[in-house]
């Protein structure tokens, strides 16, 4: 027995068990097991299934003598599916009854008519898939959420016209977090840590019951979403109306600009983590105070996870020692207290004027996703659809470009000191902190490291002019 969906009142599983009971009975044979594939396509494989599957193979296929269904179609929809298994019964002596076709495969004329079936079968699935494939479109054209979990933030909201997004209260002031400290330059596996020490529970855990912990992936996906901008998509991407703008299929939960900043600070993140060790808190800020060239640190300990180590001046002819890490990131620590500790983190914002800037980017991202579905395109016809899109996001973005634009900048509160945000930082969220700040030390040894003994240095912690301006410093 099959079932595509359990809603299917007119061949319940209940209704197919008592129909091939009454066969059973009436033909003196003895029901020896069930085969049920609830929320099964009639599209896959009767091999691969679930129930039916291990059936059809040993040992259980030594059980069994007839394979009983209502109709063909139960046992699957796809003609190719449906032969194998013709074949399989011939060739191990078996029998397949369908009560309500009739079907005999020890007669050619039994098997003919089994093969007709099956391609009535197959086009009628196929039916069902171009109809369930056009209802989709329809769906995401008209803004509505065409099914399937909602995205994290967001719960189905049913208006009697068709089901919407609305944001979820109870997962929107998770996300906040979430949002809040990628902005501040955490790292993403930190910000899972947090989330997982914290016993947060995640969409599964919430809203199904089911046991499940945050992953770095999970929180990226997230972060990463269009979903955030209240986009309907489609394989990730934003589907577009016929003027080339994003359909909404619910309230944005961040704004575009928000959204952009998102984006771009987890790009940077990416690029850095790729190349840089995540013990290396001083990357890219660190200089020789002799020659004023990068210091790189030399090792570190990946055993008990401690920081460890030297700092060493790339320059081969330079004649600056090693400087002991452990004992120069402690001072860093005390100068940047000293300096910035009591000083609010202050975020640039840009205010765009008609948020002409923003829209430009936003159209010139979607022409280049629409461009991406050109060289697949199915036929002529979809691929005339596709440069017409393209014609009208073309025109969108010139009419974009010819608008002036007049932005001003501001600087708002975080809410965080630099001294707290230092403590509560991991060694990326340093290195993201000093970069952000543009804040560069330089260090210069006195006397070089001997033994256990750390050796003396001179450290410098140069704050850029305008970070002082901003300051009043």
């Amino acid at each position: 027995m099959r079932l595509s969906r359990t809603t299917d009142e007119s061949t319940s599983v209940e209704r197919q068990q008592q129909i091939i009971t009454q066969w059973a009975e009436g033909n003196n044979h003895t029901i020896v097991g069930w085969a049920i594939d609830v929320d099964v396509s009639g599209s896959i494989n009767p091999f691969d299934t679930p129930s039916l599957g291990p059936w059809l193979k040993m040992p259980k296929a030594r059980e069994w003598d007839i394979l009983c269904a209502w109709k063909l179609d139960r046992v699957a929809r796809n003609s190719i599916g449906l032969h194998k298994v013709f074949a399989w019964i011939q060739e191990n002596d078996k029998q397949l009854v369908c009560i309500a076709d009739n079907i005999d495969l020890s007669t050619w004329v039994g098997r003919l008519i089994a093969s007709v079936i099956a391609g009535v079968a197959e086009g009628e699935l196929e039916a069902i898939t171009e109809r369930n494939k056009a209802a989709n479109r329809t769906l995401r054209a008209n803004g509505r959420w065409q099914g399937g979990a909602p995205p994290y933030g967001y719960r189905i909201k049913d208006t009697g016209h068709g089901k919407v997004l609305e944001k979820n209260p109870d997962e929107w002031g998770i996300l906040k977090q979430i949002i809040y400290r990628a902005l501040a330059g955490e790292s993403i596996n930190s910000i899972k840590n947090w989330l997982v020490q914290s016993g947060l529970p995640t969409a599964a855990k919430s809203r199904y019951g089911k046991d499940s912990t945050w992953t770095a992936s999970v929180v990226r996906g997230i972060l990463t979403s269009k979903h955030l901008l209240g986009y309907q998509t489609l394989q990730r991407k934003p589907v577009l109306d016929a003027e080339g703008k994003p359909i909404l299929v619910g309230p944005p939960l961040i704004s575009l600009e928000t959204y952009s900043k998102l984006q771009e600070e987890l790009s940077s993140r990416t690029l850095a983590t790729r190349n840089v060790s995540s013990g290396n808190p001083l990357k890219g800020a660190i200089k020789c105070g002799v020659c004023g060239g990068s210091m790189a640190l030399r090792s570190r300990e990946k055993v008990t996870g401690k920081f460890s180590g030297s700092y060493v001046c790339l320059n081969d002819n330079c004649t600056n020692k090693t400087i002991h890490a452990a004992k120069l990131l402690a001072t860093v620590s005390e100068l940047l207290e000293e300096e910035l500790g009591q000083f609010e983190i202050m975020e640039k914002h840009t205010e765009y004027a008609g948020d002409t800037t923003l829209q430009l980017k936003e159209a010139e991202e979607s022409y280049k996703e629409v461009a991406e579905f050109l060289p697949n395109a199915p036929s002529k016809e979809a691929r005339q659809v596709i440069l017409e899109q393209l014609q009208v996001i073309g025109k969108r973005i010139n009419a974009l470009k010819q608008t002036p634009m007049k932005d001003t900048t501001t600087w708002k509160p975080l809410g965080k000191t630099y001294g707290e945000a230092w403590k509560e930082a991991d060694n990326i969220g340093k290195q993201k902190l000093l970069q952000k700040a543009g804040i560069i030390i330089k260090a210069t040894s006195i006397n070089s490291n001997t033994g256990p003994k750390p050796g003396i240095f001179h450290t410098e912690l140069i704050i850029p002019p305008d970070l002082r301006q901003r300051l009043g410093k």
